[in-house]
C-alpha cells in the first residue's frame, strides 16, 4: 500500500509492505522494493519476515534475505526507528518475542520522527507500531470533531446542583426582573431592528442560560472521547478484557526474563486464554453491532447500508469548462455550489392593521412537552447541549425555566 501525504510545506510517501513469498519462491522485498526507485522522502513500515541482529540483538541466526535488505537500507541512507530488541511479534510456540515489523524513514524525516513504540493490545500476534512525524504546520482543533457530552454516564443530581449554582452566580439571570414586561410594540421593534438595547439584553440572557448549562454539564457529565475512528461497537466489557490481556502479557514477559519458557507454562496459559477471549469478544461485538444496524427500519440506516455495498469506482467528474487557472476554477466551483442567496425587500408596515392575539402564557406543561419529545437525531449544536441535558433540566423542580423563557417566547411570537 502506498499513500502520499501532503501539507502546505511538506510532502512524503508512506509505504506499507508485507514481505511474503510468492508461488515462484521470491519475496516482496527483492521483487518490488530493492530494485525500485523510491521518492526522495518516504516512510517504510513493513512485516519484513527477516531476522538480523541489527533490529533483534538476541536473534541467534540471520535470514538469507536480511543482508541484501540491509545493504539496500545503507544505500538509501535510511534510519531504523525501531528500538533494537523490542519485540513486535509473538506466537505461543515461541520462547520470546521477536522483531519482524520494522519502521524506516529517509534522513529528512528521521529528525522529525518521535515516540516510536509498540501496541500489543491489538490482540494480533503482530504488535501495532506507533510513532509521530512532527511538522511545522500550526494545528488547531478540528471544529467538525466537536467533543460531546456522554449523557449515558451523567450524574444528574450533580448537574442540577451545579446548574442552580451557575444560575445564582450569573448576574444577567439574576437581573432579569429589571426587564420591563414585554409588549407587542417591542416585538415590532425587534423585527425592524429599532430596539438594539432590548435585542442586546435578550442575546445576553440567551448566552447566560447556555453558559450556565455548559458549566454544569462540564462538572457532571464526562466528555465522549473521540479517536481518529471511533468504534461504535466498543463497550466496557472489551475495555476490561483488553486490560486483562495486557496484564497477563506483562506477567508472562516478566516470567520469561527470569526463567525458561517451559517454567512459565501457567503464565503463558493465562495470557493465551485472555488474548483468545479478547479476540472472540471483539468479533462478537462487531457482529452484534452490524446485525443491529441492519435490523433498523429507519431510512437513514437503509441508505447507509446501501452506501457500504456500493462499488468504490465512480465516473470521473467532468472538468470545469471556460476556466484555465486554478484560482478561476476554484471561484467557478464555489459560485456553482454556493450561489448568492435570494434577496427580499425590507418589510413595510404602513398599511399594517394590527390584530388582537390572545397568546396564553408559557406553561411548564407546554415547555416539558416541547423539550422532552424524543427526536431521531441526538446531534448537538455548537453549544454541545443535547436533548437529554435539556430534559434533565426540566425534571428538577427547584427552579422553573418558564421564568427565563416566558418573556423570550412572548417577544418572539407577539
Amino acid at each position: 500500500m502506498a499513500i502520499t501525504i501532503k501539507g502546505s510545506n511538506f510532502q512524503f510517501n508512506l509505504f506499507n509492505v508485507y514481505n511474503q513469498t510468492n508461488a515462484e519462491g521470491e519475496k516482496t522485498l527483492p521483487r518490488a522494493i530493492l530494485n525500485t526507485k523510491l521518492p526522495p522522502s518516504f516512510i517504510l513500515v513493513l512485516d519484513s519476515n527477516e531476522h538480523h541482529p541489527l533490529w533483534d540483538p538476541l536473534c541467534p541466526t540471520t535470514s538469507q534475505g536480511a543482508q541484501p535488505f540491509i545493504d539496500w537500507i545503507e544505500e538509501q541512507d535510511l534510519e531504523l526507528l525501531n528500538t533494537p530488541g523490542v519485540g513486535t511479534f509473538f506466537r505461543p510456540h515461541l520462547s520470546r518475542e521477536t522483531v519482524l515489523d520494522l519502521s524506516l524513514v529517509t534522513p529528512d524525516l528521521a529528525s522529525e520522527a518521535t515516540d516510536w513504540q509498540t501496541i500489543p493490545e491489538t490482540g494480533s500476534d503482530h504488535y501495532g507500531l506507533l510513532f509521530s512525524i512532527q511538522t511545522n504546520a500550526d494545528l488547531v482543533e478540528n471544529p467538525t470533531n466537536q467533543p460531546r457530552f456522554n449523557t449515558a454516564k451523567a450524574d444528574w443530581d450533580t448537574f442540577n446542583k451545579e446548574l442552580e449554582t451557575a444560575i445564582q452566580n450569573s448576574q444577567t439571570l439574576q437581573d432579569m426582573d429589571q426587564i420591563s414586561d414585554p409588549r407587542k410594540a417591542d416585538s415590532m421593534d425587534l423585527l425592524l431592528g429599532n430596539n438594539t438595547e432590548l435585542e442586546q439584553q435578550l442575546e445576553e440572557i440567551g448566552k447566560a442560560i447556555t453558559q450556565a448549562i455548559q458549566t454544569a454539564a462540564n462538572k457532571a457529565i464526562p466528555i465522549t472521547r473521540l479517536g481518529p475512528k471511533p468504534k461504535a461497537w466498543w463497550n466496557k466489557e472489551l475495555t476490561k478484557l483488553r486490560q486483562d490481556t495486557s496484564h497477563y502479557r506483562r506477567i508472562f514477559k516478566e516470567k520469561l526474563e527470569t526463567t525458561a519458557i517451559h517454567d512459565a507454562y501457567l503464565e503463558k496459559r493465562d495470557f493465551l486464554r485472555a488474548r483468545n477471549t479478547y479476540n472472540k469478544a471483539i468479533k462478537d461485538a462487531k457482529r452484534k453491532h452490524w446485525n443491529e444496524f441492519l435490523e433498523k427500519e429507519d431510512p437513514q440506516s437503509i441508505y447507509k447500508a446501501m452506501a457500504y455495498t456500493k462499488d468504490n469506482k465512480v465516473k470521473i467528474i467532468p472538468p470545469i469548462q471556460g476556466e484555465t487557472s486554478f484560482d478561476k476554477k476554484c471561484q467557478a466551483f464555489r459560485n456553482t455550489l454556493f450561489p448568492p442567496p435570494p434577496t427580499t425587500e425590507a418589510p413595510t408596515f404602513t398599511n399594517y392593521q394590527e390584530k388582537r392575539w390572545d397568546w396564553p402564557a408559557l406553561s411548564t406543561t407546554e415547555l416539558e412537552r416541547a423539550c422532552s419529545s424524543q427526536v431521531k437525531s441526538s446531534t448537538p449544536g455548537p453549544d454541545a447541549i443535547t436533548q437529554d441535558i435539556i430534559t434533565a433540566r426540566l425534571r428538577n423542580n427547584q427552579f422553573n425555566p418558564v421564568t427565563l423563557l416566558d418573556p423570550l417566547t412572548y417577544l418572539g411570537r407577539a
